[in-house]
């Protein structure tokens, strides 16, 4: 793929699901250009974009083969998190930082698991004004049979990126998130 021209469209048709594009069309950033010039260096925006959309694109693929067990990419995330914690258990605070998510949607989605029975929620004998979460035995099962499931589809989604170009990808995402946590000091 290139980072240069036009719009490139999201693979893929699933029923239901609006598939976007994955690069800002050239004449967006012509737009945008003319009316700040100087200030926008169209290469990082476009970048910026297409990760956005991607992890967008990412989101709803995997949607349906974690559908298949009931889950939604957040609910996996979280189950995830209370899979591999210490003592097997998070506060919600805890499971937050874990997930990069606000709060109030963790109590949101702790009370949907609870729901599924694939959590359950306990007091915090040390502060009563917080509460453990640990999975559930159906949770773990769920858990066993999503992993793999999940990093078999990853695989297959990033078989043509070698390693050596994943590795790079990473060191680039988390120099990005650096720039970030200076803007948000």
């Amino acid at each position: 793929m290139s980072s240069g021209k036009g719009a490139i469209a999201l693979a893929g048709k699933k029923k239901g699901v609006r598939r976007g594009v994955l690069l800002i069309p050239d004449d967006h950033v012509a737009f945008w250009q003319s009316r700040y010039p100087g200030i926008l260096e169209p290469t990082g925006m476009r970048a910026l974009f297409a990760l956005r959309a991607l992890t967008r694109e990412i989101s709803e693929v995997s949607a349906g083969w974690l559908g298949t067990l009931g889950l939604t990419p957040a609910k996996y995330n979280y189950l995830v998190a209370l899979y591999v914690a210490p003592e097997g258990r998070l506060t919600l605070n805890e499971l937050s930082l874990q997930i990069h998510t606000s709060s109030p949607a963790v109590t949101g989605m702790v009370a949907a698991l609870e729901r599924d029975n694939l959590i359950k929620r306990k007091e915090n004998p040390n502060d009563r004004r917080s509460a453990f979460v640990r999975l559930t035995a159906r949770g773990r099962r769920v858990v066993e049979q999503a992993f793999p499931l999940h990093h078999r589809n990853i695989e297959k989604a990033l078989k043509d990126v070698p390693i050596a170009d994943r590795k790079r990808l990473l060191d680039i995402v988390l120099t990005i998130a650096r720039g970030f946590e200076r803007m948000a000091e």
